[in-house]
């Protein structure tokens, strides 16, 4: 009986599934390209954010973003009074490193600047906001903590600040955003203009008081945000296609193999319900609508793609094992039990 057993597990595990193996996990690591901003693939990755009042909003909506994502997990520290120009208020430069100590940070998102529209102390005099002294002494402070957070490794995104329905304030955040963008480019980290996805719609983003965002203008940047990160995730992992991994299953050289729930051959009968034709992780990022492929939905399309009258449809949707042929190792019937 034991035996009968473990021959019938062996059958199971060795049932002809796609061809997974024509390119090594070893020899497809050494062969990625390294030119992926994030490096190499991980099992799941780590958002950190960083910033103000408005970055507030931005935070909770990507939690939610990414409350069905396997592969994303979001967290953050916001300070609504917060800046780069008042370290006596928030210092974020002497924050960061404790905040890195206790948490894994893969990827550091960054959204300061609302409250920096205002003279920078250096020394004992102040330097008025916006002229050439305040620049470089601003600019200063923005290298100084993409510093801190590259040192250990994450990969940075600077939010550009997003238009406000203040004039006069809008204008001051214009030249903020010149001043991070120069200096964050500079540093090798990735910009990304939240300016440009408000679009011509600005108004239906800001809030009443010219200053704030509503939900729908945090949840634009969010997912502005989102699409960016899952777009390089998904360089990073598309590095196994450049190594020989086709993302379509085996590739044009490997022998054919069944399809999922399809049968290996009209005599044996056998069917490959072990697993569906290979498609590497970067398959699993997100779809071409930007839909991130995980979870649930994973599942649904698995069920989907059965072929009608299959023993996988039956054994994965109806929950019935497929019939084996008598006297087959893992025919268990009363008379294959009565011979020894």
């Amino acid at each position: 009986m034991r035996f009968r057993i473990v021959c019938t597990l062996l059958m199971l595990w060795t049932l002809p599934v796609a061809a997974t193996e024509t390119v090594a996990p070893e020899a497809a690591q050494s062969a990625m390209p390294q030119g992926s901003y994030l490096g190499a693939p991980r099992d799941s990755y780590q958002i950190f954010m960083f910033g103000d009042g408005l970055a507030s909003g931005v935070l909770a909506r990507l939690k939610v973003a990414v409350e069905q994502d396997a592969l994303i997990k979001v967290d953050g520290r916001t300070k609504e009074e917060s800046g780069l120009a008042r370290p006596d208020i928030h210092d974020w430069a002497q924050a960061l490193p404790k905040i890195q100590e206790s948490n894994g940070i893969d990827i550091a998102v960054i959204m300061l600047g609302l409250n920096d529209s205002q003279p920078l102390r250096a020394g004992e005099s102040g330097v008025a906001f916006g002229n050439e002294e305040w620049k470089a002494a601003y600019g200063a402070r923005v290298d100084e903590l993409v510093g801190i957070l590259k040192a250990k490794g994450a990969a940075v995104y600077w939010l550009g600040l997003p238009p406000l329905g203040a004039k006069k304030l809008d204008a001051n955040m214009s030249l903020i955003r010149d001043v991070q963008k120069a200096r964050v480019e500079a540093a090798g980290v990735k910009f990304l203009d939240m300016r440009a996805v408000f679009g011509a719609d600005a108004k239906s983003f800001q809030g009443g008081d010219g200053i704030s965002l509503t939900a729908k203008g945090s949840d634009k940047l969010a997912q502005a945000l989102l699409a960016a990160i899952r777009a390089d995730i998904g360089a990073a992992f598309g590095s196994a296609e450049a190594a020989g991994l086709s993302p379509d299953g085996p590739q044009a050289d490997a022998p054919a193999s069944p399809l999922f729930g399809q049968l290996v051959s009209p005599t044996d009968g056998v069917e490959n319900v072990m697993r569906p034709a290979y498609r590497p992780p970067s398959t699993l990022i997100a779809d071409a609508e930007g839909n991130v492929v995980t979870g649930r939905v994973l599942v649904e399309r698995l069920i989907e793609s059965t072929a009608t009258g299959s023993s996988a449809e039956a054994l994965f949707m109806k929950g019935q094992w497929p019939a084996p042929k008598p006297g087959r190792v893992d025919d268990f019937s009363a008379a294959a039990m009565s011979h020894p």
